[in-house]
């Protein structure tokens, strides 16, 4: 193949519907994309939106175009010219290589390595030729495609499936409870049925198809639910407020099979049991005088009841834990001014400019937005902050002895004059980069201080290095970082930042202005606070700080709900013994305490029992949970009083209204 001898492309189903109303006629179409003309041969099948989840792809175009179209984005590379297409560099290393193989992964390593020993003879340095020597081939299933997301999101959705079981089984339980509270109620209804022939395994299938019954409304409703629940969900993890989503995750047959096999076996495990226990044969018609707790001090319901609090604690101790990384995570202190300053992306690369013409746009750039009233200052960057922008390079630092196998990197970032003071980093020791630091003076750079502790352990005199910041994200900690000043690089800067009085969002429409006003071809792809920027990083923080939160609060009121309902059946129960118990003189006082304690004492032993689950989970989320002490006991304490609190709220009413019965009209109902 050619490079540049190839202007044809293969377009996608859904930019096929969009632009050209799904017409046949598309075909034999001609593009324009950054100048370069391109000619539509073909249309992508309607499932595939490319091999990134969260960037579908509208248009594909040969590699050996990429130089028409002046494509630069993910670009890495070592010792390559920016300028010159990129298929015949060998430096070149953004590029994904797909393979459709026959699953012979060790055929393939070993062509692999027979390439890196051809290339490792042109490498002098004995250790960084063993490093490209200790290289292998790993194979990935592309059937998933590639994604950001997963990566980031694994840990906590899995924190989150396990919150979901525990919200099953708690609504399992309340379930349950009513069930063998509804069956103890028709013991006298089964006897009879019983008595006139009626068979036992009759009565089972009866009950339990009244299980299945509301189950299947159940499983309904949720499915339901999740169709249009999945969707807002997707659009709140990517922060799409408008158009489509990039990718949909609806409902589809795997969903379905698993939603009716676990509707079964809840089905199963939580109907069956009070179906066996309201047709035991033994059954009387003399049934139901006595309450459901009336008879052994630990019943079915107690447990299920104490059950249902112990895994709340759990769910709320862990939501609590989420809440508070959140909270620590937007109290960050990230070694930068994040409240003034408005981040410009550009792609001077698009617009045509070669290397040797940055220079002179870098500077007008800064010129143009400084001359506003309301900008302080401005520099240009290779990477902007809290982006996804990461260049990392191995260096070799003279007087530092690398530990076997270790690889020496460093995060990188080349910046224009007065970045530190626009983006508000301060200088520790050294001095800044001025005017001086070109391609004729002597190479410097700027470390960060945890450069320094990692590799300066005798000290930072003679090294210019600046404070820690969270250049990457607030999750992630600070890395060893170098600055290099822009004036000793062609680099095309991808981003444009600018300190600014006032409201920074106020000013982003002038500034827009002011940049057209230097060049109206030159592509922005955004133009954002820094601020909304590291705000967006957390979006997904939020999301699940909101979702523990949301599963915490329906398990802490389905607990309630079971409190209620449970004791409040107990009291309907054994009217007839606490109309005798207030006939002979108990006053309300005395019957109050008595069914609020047995509450209490319930609640106390779900509480004993969340507490191991408590430790078990502590251990789990430590790693998930950004800056926050899992075996802190005053989260644990607060945790526990907010359950505790809400569970007596809800026993509290059926105490009082047992202590208000008329015993007169108990003892005419028994």
């Amino acid at each position: 193949m050619a490079i540049g001898g190839h202007p044809v492309a293969v377009i996608s189903h859904s930019f096929f519907e969009r632009r050209f109303g799904s017409s046949p006629e598309a075909l034999g179409r001609g593009l324009t994309l950054d100048g370069a003309h391109f000619t539509i041969i073909g249309v992508a099948p309607s499932a595939f939106h490319g091999v990134w989840l969260e960037s579908p792809t509208d248009i594909w175009i040969p590699l050996m175009m990429q130089a028409a179209t002046h494509y630069a984005k993910n670009f890495s590379s070592n010792n390559a010219d920016e300028d010159k297409p990129f298929p015949n560099q060998e430096g070149i290393r953004w590029v994904d290589i797909l393979a459709r193989t026959e699953g012979d992964d060790a055929a393939l390593d070993t062509v692999f390595r027979r390439y890196l020993a051809e290339q490792a003879e042109h490498i002098g340095d004995a250790e960084t030729r063993r490093l490209f020597l200790a290289q292998r081939v790993i194979l990935e299933p592309i059937a998933r495609g590639f994604s950001f997301l997963r990566g980031r999101f694994t840990a906590p959705l899995y924190a989150l499936q396990a919150m979901v079981a525990l919200v099953l089984l708690i609504a399992c339980a309340n379930t349950a409870n009513l069930m063998l509270a509804r069956g103890s109620s028709r013991q006298r209804e089964i006897a009879v049925r019983l008595s006139i022939g009626a068979s036992r395994p009759r009565l089972i299938r009866q009950l339990l198809t009244e299980s299945f019954l509301l189950v299947t409304l159940a499983a309904a409703v949720g499915l339901a639910l999740a169709q249009v629940a999945s969707r807002l969900l997707v659009r709140a993890t990517l922060g799409v407020t408008e158009g489509p989503a990039p990718f949909s995750t609806g409902i589809n047959v795997r969903v379905l099979a698993f939603t009716l096999s676990l509707s079964i076996v809840t089905a199963l495990l939580f109907g069956l049991a009070p179906a066996l226990r309201a047709t035991r044969v033994d059954a009387s018609l003399k049934a139901g005088a006595r309450g459901i707790y009336a008879g052994a001090r630990i019943s079915p319901q107690k447990l299920l009841v104490a059950a249902q609090i112990a895994l709340t604690f759990v769910l709320v101790v862990g939501a609590a834990w989420f809440a508070s990384s959140l909270r620590n995570l937007a109290h960050l202190n990230l070694g930068y001014d994040a409240d003034h300053i408005v981040t410009v992306w550009i792609n001077p690369q698009a617009a045509g400019y070669l290397q040797d013409q940055l220079p002179a746009l870098h500077h007008r750039l800064v010129e143009g937005v400084e001359s506003l009233r309301a900008v302080r200052s401005a520099a240009v960057a290779m990477c902007g902050l809290a982006s996804s922008c990461h260049v990392i390079s191995g260096i070799t630092i003279a007087g530092y002895q690398p530990e076997p196998n270790e690889q020496v990197q460093v995060q990188e970032n080349i910046v224009g004059p007065s970045y530190f003071p626009t983006v508000g980093m301060r200088l520790i020791a050294g001095r800044d980069f001025d005017e001086h630091d070109n391609q004729q003076s002597v190479p410097v750079a700027i470390v960060n201080e945890a450069a320094v502790r990692r590799y300066f352990p005798n000290g930072a005199i003679g090294h210019k290095f600046v404070q820690d910041a969270l250049v990457n994200n607030a999750r992630e900690n600070a890395v060893p970082m170098a600055y290099y000043p822009l004036a000793q690089f062609k680099v095309y800067g991808g981003s444009l930042e600018i300190r600014v009085t006032g409201d920074p969002a106020a000013r982003i429409k002038e500034i827009r202005q002011a940049l057209m006003n230097v060049d109206r071809n030159l592509p922005i792809d955004k133009i954002t606070t820094l601020r909304e920027q590291v705000d967006g990083n957390l979006r997904q923080d939020r999301l699940v700080t909101w979702l523990a939160s949301l599963f915490g609060a329906l398990a802490m009121g389905l607990a309630c709900f079971g409190i209620y309902g449970a004791m409040s059946y107990a009291v309907t129960r054994r009217s007839g013994e606490m109309g005798i118990r207030m006939a002979l003189g108990a006053p309300q006082s005395r019957v109050f305490q008595m069914v609020f304690a047995e509450s209490l004492a319930l609640l106390a032993a779900g509480l004993a029992a969340g507490s191991p689950l408590v430790v078990v989970a502590s251990r789990s989320l430590a790693k998930i949970v950004a800056g926050e002490d899992t075996q802190n006991p005053l989260l644990i304490a607060a945790s526990a009083l907010i359950v505790a609190s809400a569970a007596a709220l809800a026993a509290y009413f059926p105490a009082r209204r047992a202590s208000r019965l008329d015993p007169v009209a108990a003892l005419r109902n028994e």
